[in-house]
C-alpha cells in the first residue's frame, strides 16, 4: 500500500525510490517507463533502454518542439529556410525514433503519440491554444489564459480582441511533409499497434508522407488522425485530392479501428474572409464526396469507424455496392452536414433509408450514430 501511495502522489522522479528494495524496484519501473515523453533531445538515452525495461512501455508521446521565434516573426509565414530548418528537426526525430524502436520485440501494445510545435508558438497570437498532453486540466488552462494581457498580440484581460494576422495563422499550421527517399531508409516498426496524431498539433500530415509513415507500422490496429481543415479553399482541394489514397492504403492492412475527426476554428475562418476572395476557405466546411466513399470501401474490413466532418454520411452510404460487406464493424459513427434545423424532412429521410440499408450489410453491428455539429447545430 505504501509503494502504490508514492506512485499516485509524488511528482517528482520516482527513480530514487526504486533503490529501496525489489518489490518496489518493480512497481516504480512499471509506473516509470509505463508512459514516456520524448522530445528530440531525448532520444539518444532513450536508445540505451535496458531489453528488460522495454517491455514495461506502453505509451510513446514523441514531443518534437520546434524552432523558437520572435515577434519579428511571428506575424508571417515560415520562409522556405526556416521550414527546411523545422523539417529537418522533425526529420530527425522520426528517423532515431523509428530506429530505436526497430530493435524492439512485438509486444501486446504500444502507442505511439506523435506532436510537433514551436515552444514560441503560446507566446504571441495563441496564447489560447492547447499543444500539451491531453492529461493537462482544462480548469488551469482557464485560469492561466484569464491572466493573459498582452495588447501587442490583441489580447486583453484574458480575451482575444482582435483576430490574428493571416501570417501568423500560416506560421501555425504549416505542412508537415517528407519525401519518398526519407520513408524508404526508414526501418519498419512492428512494435507499434496504435498510433496517434491529435489536434495538439496545428501543422497539417500531407496526405502522401502520412500514407508513407503508416506503411512503416505492420502491426497498426488502431489510429487516431485529428487534422486541422485548410484555411486556403485551392490547399483544402489539394488535401482533398490526396486523402482517397491515404484511405485506400488503410483498407489494405489488418487495420481494426480508425477514429478520424477534422477540427475547424471559426474565428481562424473569419480573419482570413474577403483578403482573397477566390481562395478564401468556405465558411461552413463541405465534406469531399471523393473522400468520403474512399472511406466507405476503406472501412469495410474494421471493426470500428468514427469519421466526423472529414467525410459525410450521405456520401458514404451512397458509395455502398451491392456485393459490399462490413462483416465486423460494431459501431460506425459519421457526421453529415444533412442534419440541420433548415433542411426538408424528405432528405433526412432518404439520409435516414440509407443508413438502414448500409446497416442490413453489418451484421455485427451494435451502434450506429449520425450527428452533426456546429454554432446553433449539434
Amino acid at each position: 500500500m505504501i509503494i502504490k501511495a508514492v506512485t499516485w502522489t509524488e511528482r517528482g522522479s520516482l527513480a530514487h525510490y526504486a533503490t529501496i528494495c525489489r518489490e518496489w524496484q518493480g512497481v516504480i519501473e512499471e509506473t516509470t517507463f509505463g508512459r514516456l515523453t520524448l522530445t528530440p533531445s531525448r532520444l539518444d538515452s532513450f536508445q540505451k533502454v535496458p531489453q528488460r525495461q522495454m517491455a514495461l512501455v506502453k505509451y510513446i508521446w514523441l514531443n518534437i518542439e520546434l524552432h523558437a521565434y520572435d515577434c519579428s516573426q511571428c506575424e508571417n509565414g515560415e520562409t522556405d529556410p526556416w521550414w527546411e530548418g523545422n523539417a529537418e528537426i522533425i526529420r530527425k526525430a522520426i528517423r532515431d525514433l523509428f530506429r530505436s524502436l526497430s530493435t524492439w520485440g512485438h509486444g501486446e501494445s504500444l502507442v505511439l503519440d506523435i506532436s510537433a510545435h514551436s515552444p514560441s508558438d503560446l507566446k504571441h497570437y495563441s496564447k489560447h491554444l492547447h499543444f500539451g498532453s491531453d492529461a493537462v486540466p482544462e480548469v488551469g488552462l482557464r485560469l492561466g489564459m484569464a491572466q493573459t494581457h498582452d495588447p501587442r498580440h490583441g489580447w486583453f484581460n484574458g480575451q482575444r480582441q482582435d483576430y490574428p494576422p493571416i501570417g501568423a495563422i500560416d506560421r501555425l499550421f504549416e505542412d508537415i511533409q517528407m519525401e519518398e527517399d526519407f520513408w524508404n531508409g526508414l526501418p519498419e516498426v512492428g512494435a507499434v499497434t496504435c498510433l496517434l496524431l491529435r489536434r495538439q498539433t496545428r501543422r497539417r500530415w500531407e496526405p502522401t508522407s502520412l500514407g508513407k509513415m503508416l506503411r512503416l507500422l505492420p502491426r497498426l490496429q488502431e489510429v487516431y488522425y485529428e487534422p486541422w481543415r485548410e484555411w486556403d479553399r485551392v490547399d483544402q482541394v489539394l488535401t482533398d485530392k490526396y486523402t482517397p489514397q491515404l484511405f485506400k492504403s488503410l483498407g489494405f492492412r489488418r487495420l481494426r479501428k480508425l477514429v478520424l475527426f477534422e477540427n475547424s476554428d471559426d474565428e481562424f475562418v473569419t480573419a482570413i474572409q474577403g483578403v482573397h476572395r477566390d481562395y478564401d476557405a468556405e465558411p461552413v466546411r463541405v465534406a469531399d464526396i471523393t473522400v468520403s466513399k474512399a472511406l466507405a470501401e476503406a472501412s469495410l474490413g474494421f471493426e470500428q469507424l468514427s469519421a466526423s466532418f472529414i467525410a459525410d454520411a450521405r456520401w458514404f452510404f451512397e458509395a455502398r455496392q451491392p456485393c459490399w460487406a462490413w462483416n465486423q464493424l460494431t459501431s460506425l459513427v459519421l457526421t453529415s452536414r444533412l442534419l440541420n434545423p433548415y433542411q426538408s424532412h424528405a432528405v433526412v429521410n432518404d439520409l435516414l433509408q440509407a443508413a438502414a440499408a448500409a446497416a442490413m450489410a453489418m451484421p455485427m453491428l451494435t451502434t450506429m450514430e449520425l450527428w452533426n455539429g456546429g454554432k446553433g447545430i449539434a
